[in-house]
């Protein structure tokens, strides 16, 4: 009896924890504490998923998956070595270990739901603060110093007004605006994967979803907003919903008319697609310089690539500076161009076999007609996500960054953990023949 008392205590402390440190890791943005506190967490996260795998449960299934992404990590931390930043180059190795300690475990449905419930919250409370920046001026310095500037830095300070003045965009709690957008995509990708799964959402959920919607328009990032429109495309194709069509073009008649009104009577929210429009904008807003310090890179070492993290340095080194003087520390602005320099094209394939394998096995389960209900609503949210950050990785330094990083390997334990645990692992092919009519023994 005792024992078993133990386990639940334990269970509920493990559900807790990871919840935790995945939402606030995964979304909580900027925030000075919280940014203190991701190393703590994400060597939690490790020792966690060790203790449960290997005392607990007193086994790690090593699947293709999982094999997969070991391979990843141990090349990874082979190339950082070798970098020309290795300080970089072992912290960006870092990320995937912790996705992989997370990866490693298999995730009951619950706990997959309890971890969405707790990214919800933090993305709903950034999403408000967002939105009641615009009617009130420095709102975040004036009210809100203690949580987002607790040093009471001016530069910082500064800096969050110069977002809302040049760049007519707002970050709220995040405190960085590209931070923003991706959080209200992480919580927009949760709607639409409870929308798309036939979960007809309540009211109060469609209020949420509105929030976000506005709060993602007002942080004026166009990528996000258009890989957006892509995650719901695809679940759009990809769903079992009645009336497909018929929706859509309600759906896209909705977004006509509020488009419209917005453009007409919202100038705040109107900025993100005047971007689109206007000619004198820069599309690629200088990332064609970034880029060809990739390809400076691959030519230097096209085989093994010339160390992970060496970006920053390697630019410097060519003479490209921040507008301030200092080194360039922001990455190149599209991971699969950066990987290829960074890695070779040995690290290349694996890093981006993995992630197409990942995309496949997604897509797959997708389709899969034996799946609960929740378990369909959890691989619709995977797909999206992975569709989300995978588009935003042409553009964004998503593989690069622990939080997005993360966030993209918390889709993967989905996915695995639906696999593994409805030992789908040797049945996929069955199923798929199975899904499409034929019967095989």
């Amino acid at each position: 009896m005792k024992n078993k008392t133990f386990k639940i205590t334990f269970q509920s402390l493990w559900y807790l924890f990871t919840s935790t440190a995945l939402a606030v890791i995964c979304v909580g943005g900027y925030n000075p504490y919280f940014m203190n506190t991701r190393t703590m967490l994400s060597a939690g996260l490790v020792l966690c998923s060790l203790f449960v795998a290997l005392i607990i449960r007193k086994k790690i299934i090593i699947d293709t998956s999982l094999g997969l992404f070991i391979i990843v990590g141990a090349y990874m931390l082979f190339s950082a070595s070798m970098s020309m930043d290795t300080d970089t180059g072992f912290k960006i190795a870092g990320y995937y270990i912790v996705g992989i300690a997370v990866l490693m475990i298999e995730y009951s449905d619950e706990m997959i739901d309890t971890v969405l419930k707790f990214m919800n919250v933090f993305v709903l409370v950034i999403a408000v603060s967002i939105i009641i920046s615009v009617p009130i001026d420095d709102c975040m310095n004036k009210y809100f110093s203690w949580l987002l500037n607790p040093t009471h830095s001016e530069a910082v300070a500064q800096s969050m007004r110069n977002e809302i003045v040049y760049s007519h965009s707002y970050a709220g709690f995040a405190r960085d605006k590209s931070v923003a957008a991706y959080i209200m995509g992480m919580g927009i990708c949760i709607y639409l994967a409870k929308y798309f799964s036939d979960k007809k959402l309540k009211w109060y959920e469609v209020v949420g979803l509105l929030a976000e919607i506005s709060a993602l328009l007002l942080t004026s990032k166009r990528m996000i907003l258009v890989c957006l429109v892509a995650v719901f495309a695809v679940l759009m194709l990809t769903s079992q919903i009645k009336g497909k069509i018929v929706k859509f073009a309600v759906i896209a008649l909705a977004a006509a008319c509020a488009l419209f009104i917005i453009m007409s009577f919202i100038p705040s929210m109107s900025n993100v697609f005047s971007r689109f429009t206007n000619e004198e904008n820069d599309t690629l807003t200088g990332r064609g310089d970034l880029w060809s310090f990739s390809f400076m890179m691959f030519s230097k070492s096209p085989v093994i690539g010339v160390g992970l993290g060496s970006f920053n340095e390697f630019a410097a080194q060519q003479g490209y500076l921040s507008t301030s003087g200092d080194r360039w520390d922001y990455f190149g602005h599209n991971c699969y161009y950066e990987f290829l320099g960074e890695l070779g094209i040995v690290g290349s394939i694996i890093v981006f076999g993995s992630l197409l394998y990942m995309l496949v096995k997604t897509f797959m389960l997708v389709n899969n007609k034996t799946l609960l209900p929740i378990q369909r609503y959890h691989i619709y949210f995977a797909l999206a996500v992975e569709i989300m950050l995978l588009m935003y990785s042409m553009s964004g330094n998503v593989l690069l960054y622990a939080d997005q990083t993360l966030a993209l390997f918390f889709a993967y334990a989905i996915v695995r953990s639906i696999t593994v645990n409805n030992g789908l692992r040797k049945k996929t092919r069955l199923n798929n023949y199975r899904n499409r009519g034929y019967y095989a023994k």
